[in-house]
Order: C-alpha cells, then sequence, then structure tokens
C-alpha cells in the first residue's frame, strides 16, 4: 500500500470501503477462499476484525494529520464563512432599511429603503454568537469606489447589531448544511470519516457482537 502524502486519503477510503465490502459480502464468501494463503473458513472472526480496526486506525490518522486534509478542510471553512458572511450582511441590510425607513416615516418622507441600498461588511471573525460587528454605507451616500466587501474593517467605524440566539443558530445550521452538501473542500474531507465511522463501528459489531 502505497503511503505517500499524495494518497494517504486513498488509502483510507480503500481500507474503509475494503472493510465494508467484506462485512456485506461475508455471507456469500465460499469457505475454500483464501486469505494470504490461509482458508477463509479458518480463520478467527474477531482477529480478522481487529486488523481491520488496526488497519483503519492507522490510514485514518494518517490521513487526519495529512496537510491535503488541512487543505480541504480550509477550503471547508473559507466556503463557510463566505456563507454565513452573505447571510449575515443581507440580514444587517433588511434591519438598516427598516430602521432607515421608519426614520424617514417619522420625519413625513414616505420612502421605503431597501436592503440593497446598503453596502455592509462584516468584522472577522463573522459572530461571537450574540451578534455581528460590522461598516455600512448606504448606496447614495457612499464614494464610488466603496465597495461591497473585502476592504478592512476600522475599528473605530464598527457598529454592533445583536441577533436572536434562534435566527443566529439557524444561519450557522444551514450555511454549515450549505457548504458540507455543496463545496468540493467537505467532500473532500467528511467522505473519508463517513466510511471509515460506518467501518469502523461494523467491525466493533462483529468483534463484541
Amino acid at each position: 500500500m502505497d503511503d505517500t502524502a499524495e494518497k494517504l486519503r486513498r488509502n483510507f477510503v480503500g481500507v474503509s470501503t475494503a472493510v465494508l465490502s467484506l462485512w456485506w459480502l461475508q455471507a456469500a464468501m465460499p469457505s475454500q477462499l483464501t486469505f494470504m494463503g490461509v482458508p477463509f473458513g479458518s480463520i478467527n472472526p474477531e482477529r480478522l476484525w481487529g486488523l481491520g480496526v488496526a488497519l483503519l486506525l492507522y490510514t485514518g490518522g494518517r490521513y487526519h494529520f495529512s496537510e491535503k486534509r488541512s487543505e480541504n478542510a480550509d477550503a471547508y471553512a473559507k466556503d463557510h464563512r463566505r456563507r454565513l458572511n452573505n447571510k449575515a450582511r443581507w440580514h444587517i441590510r433588511k434591519k438598516l432599511a427598516a430602521k432607515v425607513t421608519e426614520k424617514l416615516r417619522a420625519r413625513g418622507r414616505d420612502r421605503v429603503v431597501s436592503p440593497v441600498e446598503f453596502a455592509v461588511v462584516i468584522a472577522e471573525p463573522a459572530a461571537n454568537w450574540r451578534g455581528f460587528t460590522y461598516a455600512s454605507a448606504i448606496w447614495d451616500e457612499m464614494p464610488d469606489d466603496f465597495p461591497d466587501d473585502g476592504f478592512e474593517v476600522d475599528a473605530e467605524y464598527n457598529d454592533y447589531m445583536p441577533v436572536n440566539p434562534v435566527i443566529l443558530s439557524w444561519m450557522y445550521s444551514s450555511t454549515f448544511l450549505g457548504s458540507a452538501t455543496f463545496s468540493n473542500g467537505a467532500f473532500e474531507v467528511l467522505t473519508p470519516y463517513l466510511l471509515g465511522g460506518a467501518a469502523a463501528v461494523l467491525c466493533a459489531l462483529k468483534i463484541f457482537f
């Protein structure tokens, strides 16, 4: 088994798939089938599944601490932050638009301000489970070169918007699931763990039950 840095993920997935296949096909295996020269029927089942656990732990540990896994995890985290920031920006835009609209009506101006009239930048980290720190500007009052994101937020001009914990939890969970479903980095990271975890559980069931 090639254990180079580029193939650690493949090794882990391969061992996990082999263990799952062995579990699935074991009832159909003929007794005369040999494993490394030893008749399959004479192999102690607990030792065989124990060997599977050892291989899963080794290949899983090597993959977990690999540089490639870290790169994929960073890509997944970056995608999650992007999705969370987009939701947070839109939430803040709606709140700001409603606040400005209310102030205008209090002054006798019947104008409804749209959320898209605001540019909002979320400070990092995006949230602290209580709210968002941000900088904002309204389109008709800002210079032409004011971008919607990507500029450094000056702490002197930061505003803070508390967010209902239920809404904030929904933001986190929905963006987490979105990234887990559609992010390539999440697919690269989560697939080996799901396969390895399922294989390890089946090995444990075969050993102890």
